[in-house]
């Protein structure tokens, strides 16, 4: 199993200041943190045209449900393994690892939340999600801006985006593009069996916000505070 070797250095240190993993008090000191939210924008590493998503996120929001926010936005099926990268930090869910990750402590990413991110320490500040380690689909979250929450309870509001997330199990960034153009070319030798796997509907172009916002409100509501299966177990 490839568990994205060497994107842990690839994130400032800078971006963590912290006494403890739980109960920081760093963030984002010219502004009462209850009175912002966080603007992102999400995008796939390797994929041209670009696949993104643009979201705006309460800072109460940990680790652990921001991975429930990401499958949602991109259609992700949570069939797969998954970390965080910030700051020198691997987040995830410990009870899933098994010393794969070469010693690193993996942290729980429910004892994080983005308040606990010092982001006005570096310049064009970010961090990383990867999911499905085999396929390696690394998503970076570039912190765009802070703006004003509206809805203090709506802990998540996407936005804006472009094109599909990719199907599971459709091979990684590397291939991906192959894919497209096959579904796209009637002559491509591969059209006909990957158009039936992957289903008539699917449009590698095609990206509802509204639809996706839905998906984003269900996965919190299921997630209660936490990854979803521990809600559901």
């Amino acid at each position: 199993m490839v568990y994205g070797a060497g994107l842990r250095k690839t994130v400032d240190s800078d971006i963590v200041r912290r006494t403890s993993v739980r109960g920081s008090l760093w963030g984002f000191s010219w502004m009462p943190l209850h009175d912002l939210a966080l603007q992102f924008r999400v995008w796939l590493w390797g994929i041209n045209p670009p696949i993104w998503r643009r979201i705006v996120l309460s800072p109460d929001l940990n680790f652990a449900e921001l991975h429930e926010v990401l499958q949602a936005c991109f259609g992700w099926q949570n069939s797969h393994m998954h970390q965080f990268t910030v700051g020198g930090l691997i987040l995830g869910a410990p009870e899933f690892e098994d010393g794969g990750l070469g010693q690193r402590r993996v942290l729980d990413a429910a004892d994080l939340a983005l308040r606990d991110l010092d982001f006005h320490r570096i310049k064009n500040p970010y961090f990383l999600y990867e999911y499905d380690f085999g396929d390696g689909w690394v998503h970076q979250l570039d912190l765009e801006t802070h703006v004003r929450l509206d809805n203090p309870e709506k802990k998540a509001h996407l936005l804006d985006g472009e094109r599909s997330g990719p199907p599971e199990d459709s091979g990684g960034p590397h291939s991906y593009d192959e894919f497209v153009a096959s579904l796209n070319d009637k002559d491509h030798p591969e059209h006909r069996s990957n158009r039936k796997w992957v289903g008539k509907s699917f449009n590698p172009e095609a990206f509802d916000r509204t639809k996706s916002q839905k998906s984003v409100d269900l996965a919190l509501r299921k997630a209660r505070g936490s990854y979803s299966f521990r809600s559901e177990g």
